[in-house]
């Protein structure tokens, strides 16, 4: 077969092009991964604000305090005859408890969180009741 017939790929040249895109694919996926792991990351963490969020309306609302305990990848929230948890896979916190008083206002200002291996804090204040709106205090 002369070079002026040939109108397809030889195997050596289909095989070559498959090793490149798998080196590449190499290279490129372990930060895909990594990618994807932050933002399930990142979504648990505001998961677990909107769950703040909801547990201090739900104080204000029902004029009732709401005790929390933060302990490793859980929250448990426990209210006058009712605990419910929620559980993450990779959101950490150290043994904590907060109150929600029945105005919807935390006795501690601040958690501690581990996320991606790094440990932070979570100011509850702004998170919960700026970012939320202003809530009436009632003595």
């Amino acid at each position: 077969m002369s070079p002026a017939n040939s109108l397809g790929f030889t195997l050596i040249e289909l095989m070559v092009v498959i090793v490149i895109m798998m080196t590449m694919f190499a290279f490129v996926s372990p930060l895909g991964i990594e990618q994807i792991n932050r933002a399930k990351a990142q979504q648990e963490l505001h998961e677990a604000i909107r769950i703040l969020q909801s547990l201090s309306t739900k104080a204000y609302a029902s004029g009732t305090t709401i005790k929390l305990e933060f302990n490793n990848n859980r929250i448990i929230a426990r209210d006058l005859d009712k605990v419910r948890a929620w559980q993450f896979e990779q959101l950490y916190f150290s043994n904590q408890t907060v109150n929600f008083n029945r105005n919807g206002y935390v006795d501690s200002s601040y958690i501690n969180y581990t996320l991606s291996e790094e440990v932070r804090q979570l100011n509850l204040m702004s998170e919960i009741i700026i970012n939320k709106g202003a809530y009436t205090y009632a003595p």
